[in-house]
């Protein structure tokens, strides 16, 4: 009776087990198959937002190409995974772009763009840079915008630290100013400058901006870039407000001084040609020329921005 009751529990044991190990198999097959629709899923969203970010970059900065501001991101996501998570660095640079889409962030995009329509072989090495940067500390954001600044003015890292440093300088004279909205609008100048003007003079004027902002910390162009900042504060890239007349302060202004230019020569013409009345008259041909013909810096466009508004 014992052996007849064993070899019945065996019995079932047996076909619990079989009938388990059936129905584990499947479920595993099945957990597989639901989650491999899941990374692909997730994959495309990814790829959604890229192409959302790169859209509204390319919409604020006119001339910009949505293609490569999406190849700057998916080499950013992967290197970045080094130093950071690859959401972390999407949902930073989408929170930023969706906000501000006239900020400091999509014009740096919409630079590293433009200098990837001219030279694709720039793609790997800028993003390296901006890794790089994020790797000693900085946010991914700030780590943008120091690499396009770089860029921008063909300079190593002490561009930024001039930048800071100017900003700091103003905001003692602006109590209540925050230093970074100060940076901001220096930065703009920068990127603004180096789409219209090229490095070398993106360079020379905050080179220029720095030298008279410490000599002069209370002056024409002080007040400047402050009433710039007061007018940024309720907007900070959501409409491109300010972006627009430091746009237009710069490539304008530009326009004039080629009209201006024209009339220099007519007036340099003019005195060289007019017949000599002595000596007084040749120091004045000499001297007239040189003080005509001086261009007008960029910072100086500010100061004369400043006291006509």
């Amino acid at each position: 009776m014992c052996n007849k009751t064993l070899s019945i529990l065996s019995l079932i044991l047996i076909s619990v087990i079989l009938v388990t190990g059936f129905t584990f198999i499947p479920a595993v097959r099945l957990q597989a198959s639901v989650q491999q629709p899941q990374v692909q899923q997730n994959t495309s969203d990814v790829s959604r937002i890229f192409k959302q970010i790169a859209d509204e970059v390319a919409a604020a900065n006119p001339g910009t190409n949505a293609t490569f501001i999406e190849q700057i991101l998916t080499e950013l996501a992967k290197l970045s995974a080094q130093v950071s998570t690859q959401d972390n660095v999407l949902e930073e640079i989408y929170s930023q772009i969706s906000t501000y889409p006239y900020g400091i962030i999509s014009q740096s995009l919409a630079r590293f763009a433009s200098l990837l329509s001219t030279d694709n072989t720039i793609l790997i090495p800028a993003v390296q840079k901006i890794t790089q940067e994020q790797a000693s500390g900085k946010n991914i954001l700030q780590s943008i915008v120091n690499i396009a600044v770089q860029e921008a003015t063909g300079g190593g890292r002490n561009v930024n630290d001039d930048i800071t440093l100017a900003a700091q300088i103003i905001a003692k004279q602006s109590p209540g100013t925050p230093v970074q909205n100060i940076e901001s609008i220096i930065i703009q100048m920068a990127l603004e400058t180096s789409k219209a003007q090229g490095k070398a003079i993106t360079g020379q004027t905050i080179f220029e901006v720095a030298n008279q902002i410490k000599q002069n910390p209370n002056g024409i162009l002080t007040q400047a870039i402050i009433q710039l900042v007061k007018q940024d504060t309720q907007d900070n890239g959501k409409t491109g407000q300010t972006a627009k007349i430091i746009k237009t302060v710069i490539v304008e202004d530009r326009k004039t001084d080629g009209e201006i230019h024209k009339d220099e020569v007519a007036k340099k013409s003019e005195i060289k040609n007019k017949p000599s009345q002595g000596q007084g008259d040749s120091n004045l041909r000499q001297s007239i020329p040189t003080y005509i013909t001086r261009p007008v810096s960029n910072a100086e466009k500010f100061g004369n921005w400043a006291w006509t508004t």
